[in-house]
């Protein structure tokens, strides 16, 4: 299979059916026709200029893809193009649609494990927009509930994983830290597998938590920035699709455990990757829902970090003298690499 990123959510659809452009057209022109829609008119690259954005399929064309890709109809006028094409996607809706609570974290780890599979080649994003702010507010709100009451005296075993310890953990933890090292020297594209072969590592263990208690958020906390890190690395090598699972999953974990510092680090990061597609609005977003939910708990350098992302992706004017536009300007800052100022560590206490 090749190793070339699907840029395109209609591209990866093609993909997924084995059909060249015209071999799709002559699908999806079938269903028009079903529609009562008529005969489409047809050209050899009719499918890659939809595809690269140089044309938008006709209202009747989005409705027959919605009934070819089992997509509800009233989502192609909800969502627009090519956001409802997201929606045929199944794989993605454990990580976007479980509920925000430790068996929907769970849930949520194991489906963006599987989804950390080297096959998915998808280079665009899996939310945006009201999607993406959404799933950011509800962040918000899980942190803001009232935490599950936890023991004073800290566990020294798990009451429902005997294999869980502080020992374990720190041993995992030191592990984390040893791959943010190896990141510095090595880059993203060496490490994918491994970041993705240490969280399924943490993913073995969290499927057996099955309460809450301290080493569970503890483990939960590792898990969220091993997600983060995953998400970075796949990031870096431009899957944006696997990139945002994961960061999405680092949320998730980070509410359930109550880590306000690993998920305002996660927003901040999910903002560097919507600024470099172009969406500086979205990414100004994140970053303020990161600063309003960690107002009381962040320490000076989170605050730091978090102000200093949010001057980085506010929104640029559009032209300059120069005529570069500012979404030009964000990509070629932001890709193949990220500017200097991005770290894969996080900000420390």
């Amino acid at each position: 299979m090749s190793d070339q990123l699907l840029r395109h959510p209609l591209a990866a659809l093609r993909a997924g059916l084995g059909l060249t452009g015209e071999q799709y057209l002559d699908r999806l022109d079938d269903v028009h026709f079903a529609l009562g829609e008529g005969r489409m008119a047809k050209g050899r690259q009719k499918v890659s200029r939809w595809e690269n954005g140089v044309n938008s399929p006709e209202m009747p064309a989005r409705y027959a893809m919605a009934r070819l890709h089992g997509i509800p109809r009233e989502a192609v006028t909800e969502l627009g193009w090519p956001d409802f094409l997201l929606l045929a996607f199944p794989d993605d809706r454990p990580v976007l649609d479980s509920p925000w609570t430790l068996a929907g974290t769970v849930t949520a780890v194991a489906a963006a494990a599987r989804g950390g599979s080297m096959q998915d080649r998808r280079g665009f994003l899996i939310a945006s927009g009201a999607t993406l702010s959404g799933l950011a507010t509800s962040w918000s709100l899980a942190l803001a509930e009232p935490a599950a009451a936890l023991p004073t005296v800290p566990a020294k075993v798990s009451a429902v994983n005997t294999r869980l310890t502080p020992a374990l953990l720190d041993v995992l933890e030191q592990r984390l830290d040893d791959l943010r090292r190896l990141d510095d020297v090595l880059g993203g594209a060496r490490l994918r597998q491994t970041a993705v072969a240490e969280y399924e590592l943490l993913n073995g263990l969290a499927a057996r938590t099955g309460q809450h208690g301290p080493l569970e958020h503890r483990l939960l906390s590792l898990l969220a920035e091993s997600a983060r890190m995953c998400g970075w690395l796949q990031f870096d090598t431009g899957h944006h699709a696997r990139a945002q699972r994961f960061y999405i999953t680092a949320l998730r974990a980070s509410a359930t455990a109550g880590d306000h510092q690993v998920g305002a680090n996660t927003l901040a990061f999910m903002a560097i990757q919507v600024y470099s597609k172009g969406n500086p609005r979205e990414a100004v977003g994140l970053v303020r829902t990161a600063q309003d939910a960690t107002a009381r708990k962040a320490t000076p350098r989170v605050k730091s970090m978090l102000h200093a992302r949010a001057y980085r992706v506010r929104p640029r004017p559009t032209t300059t003298r120069r005529g570069r536009t500012g979404s030009t300007r964000a990509r070629s800052r932001c890709s193949p690499g990220p500017p200097p100022s991005i770290s894969m560590t996080p900000a420390a206490p």
